[in-house]
């Protein structure tokens, strides 16, 4: 019996929060390869949903917890801002220079890859 949608981002929601942040971006091209072995790439857009629901929940109530963290104390300088839309990671800005190792960014750049397909 093939995985549901729902069942697709649980798993790979369970894999991302496994994982160390330096190692998730290969999560993305991994979990793609899945999709593609098990014909179910169709499947993406209740795939992406899924994760977004699952995560949004999680996300905001991890937020709300470290908003005032050792983060915030340890670099006074630094603004903080908790965004639950990037589901997850972080979005680093330094002037005109971005990291983004968000799970929202790596999901888009899902998109554009599926999309030139």
């Amino acid at each position: 019996m093939k995985p549901t949608a729902a069942q697709y981002a649980q798993a790979f929601i369970e894999v991302v929060r496994s994982t160390a942040a330096a190692d998730q971006p290969r999560l993305m091209d991994g979990f793609v390869q899945i999709l593609a072995a098990d014909k179910a790439l169709t499947l993406w857009p209740q795939i992406e949903q899924a994760i977004a629901e699952q995560s949004v929940e999680r996300t905001a109530a991890v937020a709300r917890a470290q908003e005032q963290s050792v983060i915030g104390d340890a670099l006074p300088e630094m603004t903080v801002a908790v965004k639950s839309a990037l589901l997850g990671g972080a979005l680093i800005r330094n002037g005109d220079y971005l990291i983004d190792s968000s799970i929202a960014g790596q999901l888009q750049k899902l998109r554009q890859v599926l999309a030139s397909e």
